[in-house]
């Protein structure tokens, strides 16, 4: 039982759409419908043989090049810092690994661009994980996030509880308080943003070690589920970083978070190429991939005209770290 646990903890975590509901057609239940759906799912595409029907038919890029469409820009869904920075966190964000992310977050970051980062979500194939540009396909890789977050690519891969229940008691375990249930689904995947913000918005002053080591824990749960790992839902920060979280502080910095990042990123892209409504959102870390973008594609990048915006970007010095990508 426990190694198909471990198992199945890996697929979820670096298969991004393995196993996704919104990978199948809805409604195949008997067995006529399923055989339709092989049959659909193995045609091939009239124009395009190397691509996925059963993808393709419900991508942005389909709607718009081959029903004419006119669909409206993408929400990137990176969650406001609800929680307030205190110096006396930064020992443990360093022990954890996080320091030079961190720092160059608190710094400022440049506004998001949501019509460059649809155009290049329009362009993402689920086939292949690539972004398909009239010069060719490209990626982002692993190295690419080592350069723009500064996050550990070696260690243990980011895996964890998938079973909700006694989620809330957990998230008591980790932080002392008990989410409410009211108003809740039966499929609750976190907390507010707005409720971590009543209960650990600001450091007492006079606070002890041991409170002011609680407050870091749930300062870098929140940073995790608002800027690295953000869903399409736009307040939400998922539990199921609080058992990896509670764990000691070097232990954390023992996991593989740059390719969590990137696996995440890639679900969240795999789903929002998707997203044919006037209210899609986009998740995942979108500063990464708005940064990578700058970095590879000569369209979209502040420059010129557009000297302004880089020079209104922070510069920041901190003794403990250097800036990331993002301001190099």
């Amino acid at each position: 039982m426990e190694e198909e646990t471990s198992m199945k903890h890996v697929v979820v975590t670096f298969a991004p759409f393995a196993n996704s509901p919104d990978t199948r057609l809805p409604g195949i239940e008997d067995k006529a419908s399923r055989m339709a759906h092989r049959r659909v799912r193995h045609q091939q595409h009239q124009r395009h043989p190397l691509l996925e029907v059963e993808y393709d038919e419900a991508h942005r890029a389909h709607a718009l090049s081959e029903e004419g469409r006119e669909l409206q820009p993408l929400r990137p869904r990176t969650h406001m810092m609800t929680l307030d920075w205190d110096e006396r966190y930064a020992p443990y964000i360093r022990r954890a690994g996080f320091i030079e992310i961190v720092r160059t977050v608190l710094a400022g970051l440049p506004a998001l661009n949501p019509q460059l980062l649809t155009a290049a979500v329009d362009r993402w194939r689920l086939e292949t994980h690539t972004f398909h540009l009239p010069a060719g396909e490209m990626t982002i890789t692993l190295q690419d996030v080592k350069v723009i977050l500064c996050l550990t690519l070696g260690g243990l891969p980011v895996t964890g509880v998938l079973d909700s229940d006694g989620w809330r008691e957990r998230v008591q375990q980790f932080c002392g308080h008990l989410p409410p249930e009211e108003g809740t689904s039966k499929k609750v995947s976190g907390v507010t943003s707005m409720w971590l913000r009543d209960r650990f918005g600001t450091l007492p002053p006079n606070s002890n070690e041991a409170t002011a080591e609680r407050f870091a824990r749930v300062w870098l749960w929140n940073f995790l589920g608002s800027f690295l790992f953000p869903d399409a839902s736009g307040n939400n920060i998922s539990w199921m970083f609080v058992d990896i979280l509670n764990q000691p502080w070097e232990n954390i910095a023992g996991y593989s978070w740059g390719s969590a990042v990137l696996a995440w990123t890639y679900r969240q892209l795999c789903e929002a190429c998707r997203r044919t409504s006037t209210a899609g959102n986009l998740g995942g870390c979108t500063y990464l991939l708005q940064v990578w973008i700058w970095e590879r594609w000569p369209i979209g990048r502040p420059g010129g005209l557009d000297m302004a915006i880089r020079d209104a970007m922070p510069v920041w010095y901190a003794p403990d770290c250097l800036p990331s990508a993002i301001f190099a």
